[in-house]
């Protein structure tokens, strides 16, 4: 398994060298399958699991896919899990993680669809090694009052979110024992950006 150390601020915090477990995405997949926005009343919120190689770490670029003519990214939250939890209730979520970034969510746009319509997993379109670039981590302080009164920025983070990061952990939970270590990222409202060679994500990567 991969190890990261993190930072916030340019600061290394206390208990940064963790190993990353596994990668949990929320996505809005009907608002991937069609015109490319995420949107509206028609969202399914869909969960899709992704191997620890998925991360893009520091600036790294991130390379286009061989074969792929539709490569978007959608910017997204990024929440990293601090303990151990299985079937968290919502109220109790913010407890459960103890930092948050900005991240771009490389999605191969033509291959989803084409799996979609045939039937077969979407891992090679969505969770393929490199495609979550993950920004500089902003720590919280694991109380959901004071975090929202105090870093606005986690706070405007967490608004753009199509769902909830309580709801995010909540439903995680359900189905997998979640861990230190895990992250989970959800997309954020809005359109997908396209993927230019020689551009760069909002994390500061080099798309190549």
């Amino acid at each position: 398994m991969n190890k990261i150390k993190y930072f916030v601020n340019g600061s290394r915090f206390k208990g940064s060298r963790i190993k990353v477990m596994k990668i949990i995405g929320f996505m809005d997949i009907e608002g991937i399958g069609g015109s490319g926005g995420i949107g509206g009343e028609e969202k399914c919120v869909e969960m899709v699991l992704s191997a620890d190689s998925a991360m893009l770490t520091g600036r790294k670029p991130y390379f286009l896919p061989e074969g792929s003519e539709d490569v978007v990214y959608y910017p997204c939250l990024v929440v990293r899990i601090s303990r151990l939890g299985k079937t968290v209730a919502r109220k109790f979520a913010s407890r459960y993680y103890d930092a948050v970034a900005e991240g771009a969510d490389f999605v191969c746009r033509d291959w989803l669809k084409r799996a979609r319509a045939e039937g077969h997993s979407w891992t090679e379109a969505v969770a393929s090694d490199g495609s979550l670039a993950i920004g500089p981590w902003q720590a919280t302080d694991g109380n959901q009052e004071n975090r929202n009164l105090e870093n606005q920025e986690i706070r405007n983070l967490e608004n753009k979110a199509i769902i909830p990061i309580d709801e995010a952990i909540e439903r995680a939970s359900r189905v997998m024992t979640i861990r230190q270590g895990d992250l989970i990222y959800i997309h954020r409202r809005g359109e997908a950006i396209s993927a230019v060679r020689g551009e760069q994500t909002e994390t500061g990567n080099r798309i190549c």
